[in-house]
This record gives structure tokens, sequence and C-alpha cells, in this order.
């Protein structure tokens, strides 16, 4: 941009193609925007007066205004529903940064201005500005501006016989070109696309999709059009090799559709008509009334996208979507399944897609409400080449996997993806046909727990009955956007939007006229100011009718990354989250856990097995869908309390054995098969234990390190014999887990333990102590912790006082110091989150309730103390000063924002 030093013209000289770009993107750009990512619509043309047969061919929307005065306002300002919306790169590139804009005269006169972007291929994609001008006094303009700054050059060439004026500044190569033709001024920044323009002036062009002009009924000074036959091409230049063949096939939804905007309080609305002809999908849709929206029971709270489908007789709409639809290759009792498969369909179908929650594919379905649900499944199944009977983890659930290449895509339409194999269950009287079976089950227990559109501000969308809608979460969409956006500037741009929308959508209803109602709605959300990166399932709340029992255990057993949380409620059912908060399972077990969750592939198929005690019983849940393994609670018998549990795999077979510490003091040792293992039928200690058993292997030796909060630290071998030298007792009891330094030899390998009182010892695998010393002590109530971080081989040592905590390194030397922490009742927790690859301090005020967090130097997240029922813990962080934190309270799950 020109500071302000310069010259009082050329600092006014930023309306007339400044304005018309950031009009066109605000208005017009904001629909491709969110169809960059999922459909495009097709627009004719009519009117055909002189500016329109100077379009070019390549024209791919147009937006025609009287007055930017206001358009302009609303582009600048801050609160703009328009820089919510995500711009392709080089439109925002050129509004905000190309100098040039700022050094063009404003001599619209206040004339009706039209403004085309067009795209001739992907270096070619720019804006063309036309309006009304007296030629004679626009050169003198420019003159007069060439003369005032020495900076900027005007030359001109010919091309096809007509002058080409180049404006440029000395030494860049960006040039502003026009031209003058018919009494209209005619410019752009991309010399290739006027030379098209000038290419194209003497040939018949088809402008029908400037038809929309036809559509007075509400008077506007502002009007966008969009030409879908381009469309379609110009999206396929910023979507990845994979999407653009799906964009192909929407070109033919519909003509063509005239739109004027209007602004609201809570965002932004575009209204318009459609008009669709024959052999295009909306024709379909010309004698269907729309139908009042009944899905939001059974679409799940976590949807990212929602194309639905509503119809009065979907019999007749099938018929007329046939005739334009490629045949499906059936015969005899196959085509009467088909008819009777039409027949059993009610009035909506929906096409849902959800990011993944413990995988890297979208989980994709369609819903479709029938009349009744088993003969519907029957019917489809018999459409299909193959179907099987699929094992269920409820006996009363029947799920059928079914094989037929493009089955949806031939009843409903290109939306609806072409998977070769599908999952298909019931609920209620909708059914389900899902790509992927471990999604489907998670699925049916989000909506049987209540996790549902319904109970969400996008339901708001659907208030109105219409015939085709899409609905996006842009908070749910990242995912999405990087599989099918090549293009970075554009996905940081719906990165960045969708924290301040609460959902987008658009629609279509047929009216009394035979043409559509078209809405865009662009809607703000709550947190519109903050610009929380949505990968954070941030200030979410989860309510339960029972009370909450436990604390929120990380977990990192699907995804590998501690993006996951496991609660128990006071009936003793257990819930897996994922770090968006959205509920992937629930598991009743027998009573409160009594150790904290571990994990393991025991089963050796697919995910991690998710593994606790409740009692004396050990369970091993399937991490995808919540179901006990077979074999599984194993029960050790007596009246044993396990309060600690390990998975240890000597060699990395996944041949596990189970380590569980009690409350006596005991230590047992299992098979998965839940037979005790010898030498461990238990193993007594004397107290129970600090954290779990641990396995470590040595100069091909394996070694069980067990420590007692007595303070005793016992090493054995696989048989459960203890080493020679151990145990190893401090004079004081201990809090600590220990510190492991491993070598190539047991002499060299170390075991590093720390009492409360501040007694360090150091011995190594042969028994020997290598250093026993004491830490100096502040006062007598000084209470000391170790806190181990494999990860960097090195531990940290935290001293208590009365109210301050004191960080040391492993040599002992400060770290850092926090004051002011009067506790009295506390836990610390030092996590590593693998997802961020971030560790950070966890101090739990216990008497209080109340926790905070601060980084490995001292530095605090968030705002101070956060209250919370039980433990907190913190389940991911995306950079040291921004991450989410999971409290549990009486009967609610809070996901709160830490930066």
């Amino acid at each position: 941009m020109l500071s302000k030093s310069k010259s009082e013209i050329i600092n006014n000289i930023k309306e007339i193609i400044s304005e018309k770009r950031n009009a066109l993107i605000a208005a017009g750009i904001s629909i491709i925007g969110i169809f960059l990512i999922f459909i495009a619509f097709r627009f004719y043309k009519s009117e055909k007066n002189t500016v329109y047969e100077l379009l070019s061919p390549s024209s791919v929307v147009l937006m025609e205004s009287e007055d930017l005065t206001e358009v302009m306002k609303e582009c600048r300002s801050s609160s703009s529903m328009f820089s919510s919306v995500p711009f392709l790169e080089f439109l925002y590139t050129h509004l905000n940064e190309d100098p040039l804009l700022d050094s063009l005269i404003n001599f619209s006169d206040k004339q009706k201005v039209y403004i085309s972007l067009n795209a001739a291929g992907k270096s070619d994609v720019d804006l063309i500005y036309y309006l009304k001008r007296d030629k004679e006094k626009a050169h003198a303009d420019f003159e007069k501006l060439v003369k005032q700054d020495a900076s900027l050059t005007l030359d001109h060439r010919l091309f096809n016989d007509i002058m080409i004026y180049d404006l440029g500044r000395r030494g860049e190569r960006k040039k502003f070109s026009f031209i003058f033709y018919k009494e209209y001024f005619i410019g752009s920044f991309s010399g290739f696309l006027l030379e098209d323009v000038i290419r194209n002036f003497e040939r018949n062009k088809d402008l029908n999709w400037t038809k929309a002009n036809d559509f007075d009924g509400i008077k506007t000074s502002t009007k966008i059009f969009i030409n879908h036959k381009n469309l379609p091409g110009y999206l396929s230049l910023y979507c990845t090799p994979k999407y653009v063949k799906g964009l192909k096939g929407l070109e033919s939804f519909a003509s063509y559709s005239g739109v004027t905007w209007e602004k609201e309080g809570s965002g932004l609305i575009l209204n318009g008509k459609t008009v669709a002809e024959e052999k295009q999908f909306l024709y379909t849709f010309r004698n269907q009334t729309p139908v009042k929206f009944s899905m939001g029971s059974v679409i799940p709270e976590n949807a990212s996208t929602i194309f639905r489908l509503s119809v009065s007789d979907f019999s007749s709409w099938f018929a007329e979507y046939d005739k334009i639809n490629e045949e499906i290759s059936l015969n005899g009792g196959s085509f009467q399944q088909l008819n009777k498969t039409v027949q059993l369909i009610k009035d909506e179908v929906a096409w849902v897609i959800v990011e993944p929650e413990f995988s890297d594919r979208i989980f994709q379905y369609a819903i479709i409400k029938t009349s009744d649900a088993n003969n519907f499944m029957t019917a489809f199944r018999s459409i299909a080449d193959s179907s099987t009977s699929v094992t269920s983890a409820n006996p009363n659930r029947k799920i059928y996997a079914v094989h037929k290449k493009d089955i949806l895509t031939h009843l409903f339409g290109p939306v609806f993806s072409d998977f070769k194999e599908y999952f298909i269950t019931s609920h209620g009287n909708f059914v389900v046909i899902g790509n992927q079976l471990a999604a489907l089950e998670t699925y049916l227990q989000q909506v049987q727990n209540g996790y549902v559109l319904k109970k969400t501000p996008g339901i708001k969308f659907f208030t109105e009955p219409s015939n085709v809608s899409l609905y996006i979460n842009p908070a749910r969409s990242e995912f999405l956007a990087g599989k099918c956006i090549r293009d970075t500037q554009i996905k940081n741009n719906w990165t960045r939007s969708s924290a301040s929308l609460s959902y987008t959508g658009i629609s279509f209803s047929i009216g009394s006229d035979g043409k559509f109602s078209f809405r865009y709605i662009i809607q703000k959300g709550k947190a519109g100011a903050t610009e929380t990166p949505k990968s954070l399932a941030v200030n979410k709340t989860i309510q339960f009718n029972t009370g909450l029992i436990s604390e929120a255990y990380p977990l990192r057993v699907i995804s590998g990354l501690e993006e996951h949380f496991l609660v128990q409620d006071s009936l003793f059912n257990t819930h897996l989250f994922s770090r968006f908060g959205t509920l992937l399972w629930s598991a009743k077990v027998e009573g409160k856990l009594s150790t904290e969750p571990v994990w393991g592939n025991i089963d050796k198929k697919g995910k991690d097995e998710i593994v606790f005690a409740v009692r004396n019983k050990i369970y091993a849940i399937n991490s995808a869908n919540g179901q006990v393994i077979k074999g599984f609670p194993l029960a050790i018998a007596g009246k044993v309390h396990i309060t600690s549990l390990a998975l240890i795999d000597y060699d990395g077979s996944k041949n596990y054995r189970i380590f569980a510490g009690d409350d006596s003091g005991s230590i047992y040792a299992l098979d998965t098969q839940g037979k005790l293992l010898d030498g461990w039928k238990p193993k007594k200690i004397d107290y129970s234990l600090v954290g779990r058993p641990y396995h470590v292997r040595v100069a091909d030796k394996d070694y069980i390190i067990a420590l007692s909060r007595k303070g005793k630290l016992h090493v054995f071998n696989r048989k459960g014999q203890l080493i020679d030298g151990f145990p190893i007792k401090l004079e004081h009891a201990t809090t600590s887990p220990f510190f492991i330094e491993k070598s190539s030899s047991a002499s060299n390998s170390y075991i590093s333990i720390l009492s409360e009182k501040g007694e360090l010892v150091k011995v190594d695998f042969t028994g020997k102590i290598a250093k026993r010393t004491q830490l100096f002590r502040l006062s007598p109530e000084s209470k000391f912790s170790l806190y181990p971080d494999d990860r960097i081989k090195s531990y940290t040592i935290v001293r208590k006082d009365k109210d301050r905590l004191d960080f040391l390194d492993m040599s002992l030397s400060p770290l850092f110091t926090q004051t002011n922490f009067p506790l009295d009742k506390y836990d610390i927790k030092y996590i590593h989150s693998i997802a961020a690859n971030i560790s950070y301090w966890l101090v739990i005020d216990l008497t209080n309730r109340r926790s905070i967090l601060f980084t490995p130097n001292g530095k605090f997240l968030g705002e101070g103390w956060i209250k919370s029922q039980e433990k907190p813990t913190a389940v991911y962080l995306e950079k040291y000063n921004e991450g989410s934190l999971v409290k549990v309270n009486k009967k609610s799950i809070e996901i709160v924002r830490i930066r």
C-alpha cells in the first residue's frame, strides 16, 4: 500500500477498482468459498445489453452494483461476515497487498459497475472491471496521476487493433491493463485475461447465465450471478485431484440463479431464485412439496456436512430422476426389488459426512426415512451383488455388509459417494448406510446417548422446509478441507473463519412460479471474537443424567495420540470421548474403576484394548466399539482390591502379561487367559505400590521393578525371584515413581528413587548403591517428589513448602520457583502431550478443587486457577500457550480453553 506521505490525490484514488474487487469477493465469492469444499451450482444468462456482450467466455461470477459504498464499508469492517468466509488466496492477496490498487483514480461517478471473476487456467485467474466512462476524461485522469507520482508509468501496446494501456510502477512487473471499447472502460491485473476479452468481442457467446437479471422481485443496488458452466472447472484448480472428478458430476445441478444479500446482526443471508431445466438434478423436484425436517435426532452433533433431499412423493421423484440417471444394471426380480425399495422410502434422505475420530478416513453415510426399516433393508440387500451379516456388539442390532458399486449414487444422486462396500443397519424407522463398520457402531452410540444435531445451534438451519439443502459445520470441517483443498492459503482462511461461524448452509425450495427459492446463510457463532483454533473442543459442556465418579483419564488407544479421555459415572458406565468432546462409546462394568487405564493390543486385532481393574476383576475393552473382548473380565480369586495395573510385553510380540498390585502389598502376574504365572501367586511386598509395575530389559535380561509407598524398591526377574541386593530401602515413605537410566550392562544401568523427606538414592541393577544423598530442606515441612521424563532421559525434582514450589533439574540445579502456592492436599502431574510434542505441569489443589497449568520453564497457561469437582486432566495442547482442559463436575464435563 502507498504510505500516508503520498500526495493527497494519490491517497484518494482508492475507490473504483479496489471497491469492486472487494465487493465481488465479499458477496459473490462468499458462495464459492463454501462450495469449494462441497458443491457447485450452474447458472445461465439472458439480458443482452452492451456490457453482457463484452463478457469473456471464461467468466465465472459476475457482480453488478449501483452503489458500492455500503458494500465497501462492510468489507472493511472488523466484524464483517465477509472476512469470515474463506476467500480464494489470489484474490485475498490482491485485495490486501497490491499497491497498484491504491493508485487507481475514483472515476466511476456512481455509475453501475460490473465486476467479473474470470478463470482461463491456474495462472490466469483474476477480476475484470467494466464501467461506462468517457475515454478522453479517463485519459486525462490517468495522465495526471502519472505526472503527480513519478514512480508510476503508463505504457500502451496494440492488440487486435485495440490499444491496451498498462499502468505500473517502475521496477515492478505487476501491471494494471485497461482498454476503452464501446464507451466502456475495461481493466484487469491480468493482461492475458484482458486479451481474452478482446479476442471474443465479435464472437457469439452463451450469455444465458445472466438471465438471472430477470429476478426483479427485490429491489437492490447489488446483484450477483454465477456461471455454473464454468464454475466446476474453476473450482477444480484449487481441489486435490481426488475431488476434481466429483466436481464434474455437479455441472448439471441447475441452470442459473440471481442473488442479493442482506446483513443481519447474527450473520449474513443471500437470497435469490434458481431455475433448473430438463435433465438437471434440481428440475426433478419441480412437483415435490418440501417437507418438515425430522432427522434432528438421528444425525450426530459432530456432523461436518449434511446434504438433505426432501420430497412429498419419493416414487414419483425417483421416476423423474431415473430419466436423467444412468440406468442401474438390474433385471427380473432385482428390478422389482428396486421398485419395492423406492416405495418404502418416505420423504427424507440425507448424506452425512463426519470428520474422523479414530482413523484418517472420513465417515460418510446415508440416512433414509422409511415406512418399514426391516423390509427396506431386505429389499436393499437383494439389489446388491452380495450381502452378509456382520457380528455386532449388540445382539439385538442387525448390521449387514452390502456390496454393490454406485448403488447410492444411482438411487439419490451424485453427492452420495460410490463405495463398493456398505454397512447397513436401522435406527427406529430410519435406515443408516455407512462406509465404515467401527464408525457406524460409534454413530449408533452417539444417537442413542442423545449427542444429536437437534441439541446444537445448527438445527436452526433446518427450520424452514426445503427440497435440497446443504448444511456445513465449519468447526468440524478442518480435516475435510485438508483432504479436498490443495491451496495452503485457502485452508488457512477456512480454519480462521470457522472459529467465528456457528454454521453455514444453502437451500432450494420450489415455489408456485416453478422457480426455486435460493437461501445461503452464514451464521455467527458464540465464540466469534476469540479466533479459537477449532481443533480444540473449547467451552463445550457435556451433561449427564447421573453423577460422575472419576477423573478424566487421557488415552492414546485409537489414533496413537493422547486425544481421547475416559470417565465413569455413578451407574458404573465408562464413556470414551474424543478430544472434540464427541462420545465414541459407553460400556457398563461391575463397579468403580480401581486403577488408571492402560492400553495394548491384547487380542492382536485392529485397535488397542483399554485395560483397567474393578476391585478383583480386570477388564479389556475394544477401543473402537466399547465391547469387552472375549475372555474378559479376568478375576483374581479372594478379597483382592487391585490398585495398580501394567501390561508388559517382554519382546514386542504382543503376548502380554498383566501385572496387578493390590492394596495389601501383593503383586500378581497373569496371562491374557487369566492364568496366574509361576512365582507371582502372588508376590508379597511390604505395602501398596507407587505407580505400576514396570518392565525393562538390560543386557538381554528382563527385570520387573516395583516401588512400595513405604519406600522399598523391589527388582525381580521374570520368574518373580528377587535380584541379589534388593530390596533397597529409603528411610521414609515416598509418593514418587522411580527413574531408570538404561545402559549396556546391569552395573552401568541405574534406578533413582526419592523419599518425601528428600533422601535421594541411586542404585544399579546388581543392587549396589551408587549414590545416597539428602536434599536441602527449606523447612521441616518440605516435601519432595520426583517426575521422570523418559522422552529426554531426565527427571525433575519438585520441593514443596508451605506456599512455594521449587523445581530442580537432574543435577539439582534450580529451574524455577512458583510462589504464593498455599497448598494443603495437592497432586502434581508432569505430562507429555504426544499430539503436540509438548510437556507441561498440572498442579491440582485438592482442598479447594481447582487446578492450574504451566510450561516446563514455569510460564502459566491460561488465566489462573480453574475450578472443577474431580481431578481435571489436560488432554490436548496445540502449542505452549494454547490447549484445552477437561473438567469433571458432579453431572457434567467441561472442555475449557487454556491459553
